[in-house]
């Protein structure tokens, strides 16, 4: 099994306007992960856990404005990561859990928002985890915690922290999330949640959200 994941631009909240002087930053991404060990749905009495590796290149956009002047070393770099992940069936009051563990070997400030490498250091292998259960058989919870290189000396990184809840009802998508980024650039305030819902239009295994409205607030 592999999957592929893009994203190109950045946020739609913080992409350059024509005329707009002021500095911004986001970035590209690119991945591939390939299931190299185990089956985490149909094979969840075996001891060992599905594994996984995969690979992320990422661009920072705008890297001569805020990420070289804070002391980046490069705009792109490669994240290289090890992901097991293992489900336990009925495991909580009757309820599905997922545990995912990964390993990546990154020197992505700020996830790559500003740049890579710098002062600080270099490549490092930073954990992430995250947990999830199925609270209904269309609605689940998750959170997570991932951990960063901090190759920027001017500017300490610490962990960044997420939790999300998507479901279903019917015809009707919905999202709800939020996220802590921790410290960027010397300043604390980077949370934000999101609600979204939309129609879902599903086929065999297949589903996406073709219309729907999205509020956002973040400091």
């Amino acid at each position: 099994m592999w999957t592929t994941a893009g994203n190109f631009g950045g946020a739609p909240a913080i992409r350059r306007r024509r005329g707009d002087s002021r500095a911004y930053v986001g970035q590209d991404i690119i991945g591939l992960k390939v299931r190299v060990l185990g089956d985490a749905v149909f094979a969840p009495d075996q001891l060992l856990p599905q594994i996984a590796v995969g690979a992320q290149w990422k661009r920072t956009l705008d890297f001569e404005q805020i990420p070289h002047a804070v002391g980046a070393a490069r705009g792109e770099d490669v994240d290289l990561y090890i992901a097991a992940t293992k489900v336990y069936f009925a495991a909580i009051a009757g309820r599905n859990v997922i545990i995912d563990a990964t390993l990546r070997r990154t020197r992505a400030n700020q996830f790559g928002l500003l740049g890579f490498g710098g002062d600080g250091g270099d490549y490092r292998w930073t954990p992430e985890v995250s947990a999830a259960v199925w609270l209904e058989r269309r609605r689940s919870a998750r959170r997570g915690i991932s951990d960063k290189p901090d190759d920027l000396r001017a500017f300490r990184e610490n962990s960044a922290r997420d939790c999300s809840s998507p479901g279903r009802r019917e015809n009707v998508a919905f999202t709800a999330a939020w996220t802590d980024l921790g410290r960027i650039a010397g300043k604390s305030e980077h949370a934000g949640c999101i609600c979204r819902c939309g129609r879902a239009i599903s086929g065999a295994r297949v589903g996406w959200i073709r219309s729907g409205c999205r509020a956002t607030r973040a400091h």
